[in-house]
């Protein structure tokens, strides 16, 4: 979008040059986007690959109360990182001028922050081994003298992606976690039990940070400026940002807490293992979505009519792309437990299915808080989440007294339905009416329907094996879905078919 001063002396040349000038810079971004999107797609499709491959092998190698202790040291090392949680990244990619000093600001901050961090995880590391134990102790340990090496990594990785950079960040990414996932699993084959899921981040974090100096256009550097880190403290502002923050680890951690400290680390293992399978496709698929277009809010952020456009096509993707993925997963994961973990995973069944609320509404609830951010009003979902922590913290306490790991799960999804609700209502008055029932009911009829024709079908392959019965199912809902979708949305597909063949010729013609 061109600045006011740029239309001003576009203008001078008459309105039709305001016109293609407009283009030009909509096109340039359209193509930036695509672009970006493969590479944050391939990176995180490799993430997800990476991920699958060694959760199976830790899942085989080590039990279930090895990645409760490191559960619970990760839950306290949530509860420091809210010192650094004051939305720096955010500000940065949201503003739009001074790139390297606003760069380097934000990079001498987190550094800061970082490194209090390490000093206070050393201390605090003491304090829980008592409480909790030595394992505790010893992944909070090792899990915060990284502090400064992420702080390095995230300054970077924020430059990368404002500038659109997604391909070195893809690709040097896959090759840290891919890093991380060998020492990984070498640890613990060696008989490391927990130290390894901690032990084996610090060589990826390494790496990270010197590929990402190496590629950078710009080196950041230790930098200051009193009126630049104002600005920096006044957007959000950083208060208000530390109490979302801490109200972020209440919502997504105090479970966590609740159950290492009441049910033992065994069942917490269970628990963060079927967290984490349960989000294993739905985050990676959401992130790549939210990370190219969180920039694009940004640099559209005065653009009412293309900022509505740009987020009803990202809501309408979540039901058309990550419910049938959600859907495919719960209808054969007992299968998918016994073929790749084994049968002692087999008690974590439930906890996947109870996380089905939670799985369906955090994408649409994490869309909506990027789309807040980038266009300078973080307020608005740090409120909400302010309101969610209030509820979770009161009533959680109660829950796992009553309903155990199942209810917490279950309760999870609803704090992330009811998020969402409160944050669409906060919309309307930004981009107009969205008209979320038209967006969402024709995929959510198409998936309803292709699941209900699985389970017509399960009465033909009763006695088939694990392997049998998992192909089957996934090819009759993946066939069935594909050919409702297009059935009731056949019109809609050849229209962005069309408007996709029309933007090609204009780029070319540009």
């Amino acid at each position: 979008m061109p600045s006011f001063l740029e239309r001003k002396t576009i203008e001078t040349k008459g309105s039709c040059d305001i016109e293609t000038y407009y283009i030009i810079q909509m096109m340039s971004l359209l193509n930036n986007v695509t672009k970006s999107f493969i590479w944050v797609l391939f990176n995180n499709i490799s993430l997800f690959s990476i991920s699958l491959v060694l959760n199976i092998v830790l899942a085989r190698l080590l039990e279930p109360q090895d990645f409760g202790f490191v559960a619970l040291g990760e839950f306290f090392l949530l509860l420091l990182n809210r010192i650094k949680e004051l939305g720096f990244d955010y500000a940065m990619i949201h503003r739009q001028d001074r790139l390297e000093e606003i760069a380097s600001i934000n990079f001498t901050l987190q550094l800061i922050l970082g490194t209090l961090i390490m000093f206070l995880g050393a201390v605090f590391s003491i304090v829980i081994t008592k409480i909790y134990g030595l394992p505790v102790g010893l992944s909070l340990f090792f899990l915060t003298i990284t502090a400064p090496v992420k702080a390095v990594v995230s300054s970077y990785n924020s430059l990368l992606d404002k500038g659109f950079a997604f391909r070195k960040n893809a690709i040097f990414t896959v090759l840290t976690n891919l890093l991380f996932a060998v020492f990984t699993a070498f640890l613990a084959w060696r008989g490391f039990s927990y130290l390894s899921l901690t032990l084996g981040l610090v060589p990826g974090l390494l790496f990270n940070a010197l590929i990402f100096w190496r590629v950078s256009p710009i080196k950041l550097k230790l930098f200051w400026d009193k009126d630049l880190v104002k600005w920096f403290l006044g957007f959000g502002p950083w208060w208000f940002w530390f109490i979302a923050a801490v109200a972020s680890l209440i919502i997504s951690n105090l479970d966590n807490l609740l159950i290492g400290t009441f049910l033992g680390a065994a069942t917490l293992g269970f628990y963060s293992r079927a967290y984490n399978f349960a989000s294993l496709v739905t985050d990676r698929i959401d992130n790549a979505f939210v990370r190219v277009l969180f920039p694009v809010y940004a640099r559209l952020q005065n653009d009412r009519e293309s900022l509505a456009n740009i987020l009803s096509l990202q809501i309408g993707l979540i039901p058309r792309l990550i419910l049938p993925l959600i859907i495919l997963g719960l209808v054969n994961i007992n299968e998918l437990v016994m073929i790749l973990l084994g049968e002692k995973w087999l008690g974590m069944i439930p906890m996947i299915y109870a996380f089905f609320i939670f799985m369906l509404f955090r994408p649409f609830l994490d869309t909506l808080g990027h789309f807040f951010i980038a266009i300078g009003k973080p307020k608005v979902c740090n409120s909400v989440l302010i309101i969610q922590a209030i509820f979770m913290f009161v009533l959680e306490p109660f829950i796992i007294f009553k309903f155990h790991e199942i209810g917490l799960a279950v309760f999870a999804g609803v704090g992330a339905m009811g998020g969402f609700f409160l944050l669409f209502s906060k919309v309307k008055g930004l981009v107009g009416n969205l008209n979320l029932t038209g967006i969402i009911l024709f995929p959510i009829i198409a998936n309803g329907l292709s699941l209900l024709l699985v389970l017509l079908a399960l009465n033909y392959f009763s006695h088939a094996s694990s392997v049998v019965l998992l192909f089957c199912k996934s090819v009759i809902f993946s066939i069935s879905y594909v050919a409702l979708l297009f059935l009731f949305e056949k019109s809609k597909v050849i229209n962005d078919l069309r408007r996709l063949v029309v933007l090609e010729q204009n780029d070319a013609a540009f």
